[in-house]
């Protein structure tokens, strides 16, 4: 499941976290690892983003 904020949208895709623009464009990789990351969630300001990771 995504995670939406006023501007951005936050997702899991090949087992890393990426965050884009609402419409979807510029999409941007957060992060790039052996562990699996799930859950994105925006803060209530859209600020930040928690996520669960669990390391292989």
């Amino acid at each position: 499941m995504p995670a939406i904020s006023q501007n951005h949208i936050a997702s899991i895709y090949a087992e890393d976290l990426w965050i884009a623009e609402k419409d979807g464009s510029h999409p941007r990789r957060l992060t790039m690892d052996y562990g699996i990351e799930s859950n994105p969630v925006f803060s209530p300001d859209g600020k930040l983003i928690a996520f669960n990771g669990l390391q292989r």
